[in-house]
């Protein structure tokens, strides 16, 4: 379980880190831009992924 949720992580990091790059724009200053939303939808992403995950494990163990 711990692998599967840093490899969900680990993923939804990169890409919406990605995604925030190709879409900069304005220089240096869209870099700073840029690189702010990405940090900050990714700790979104992440803490909502978690929740997800916790539910389902929790439905899982009590169906077992």
């Amino acid at each position: 379980a711990t692998l599967t949720r840093s490899l969900v992580s680990g993923f939804t990091i990169g890409i919406l880190s990605c995604r925030a790059g190709f879409r900069t724009s304005r220089g240096t200053a869209g870099v700073g831009e840029a690189a702010n939303n990405a940090v900050v939808g990714s700790m979104l992403a992440v803490f909502l992924e978690e929740v997800v995950m916790v539910q389902i494990v929790t439905l899982l163990r009590g169906a077992l």
